[in-house]
């Protein structure tokens, strides 16, 4: 079940990024960018209230549907770089960003050893709810 939710999940990514960026080019990317923030912000809430694998199909869709912003947000930052310096930029952009990806496993098994497998996943699913909703 892990592999399928997994393969979902991808396939729908892959899937996202070309009419995120077809949609950024036809009505902005602002517009874009805030459907994705806001698909992002759905998800995890579909996640937590989900019980059974067949519920998570669609927080994982809506997960990677918040990736339709990817085009738009890498084309915003394209254009307001020098483009002698872009290569160093995005570099530096893509380590910030997901630095975080070292700690978060280590941080989510934590608290699934301390509550279980379920409820676990559920504090580190409103863990990242929490600072979705303070942007807004």
């Amino acid at each position: 079940m892990v592999g399928l939710l997994a393969t979902v999940q991808n396939t729908s990514t892959i899937l996202f990024q070309l009419p995120g960026g077809m949609f950024a080019d036809r009505y902005g990317r602002k517009k874009v960018i805030l459907l994705g923030s806001g698909c992002k912000i759905i998800s995890p809430f579909i996640l937590v209230l989900a019980r059974t694998w067949r519920q998570m199909v669609p927080g994982l869709i809506f997960s990677s549907a918040a990736r339709l912003y990817m085009p738009a947000l890498q084309a915003l930052i394209a254009e307001s770089l020098p483009s002698e310096r872009r290569g160093a930029a995005f570099g530096a952009y893509r380590t910030i960003s997901h630095s975080p990806n070292i700690f978060v496993p280590v941080i989510s098994g934590f608290y699934m050893d301390r509550l279980g497998i379920i409820n676990g996943v559920r504090v580190t699913l409103m863990i990242n709810i929490e600072p979705l909703l303070r942007f807004l």
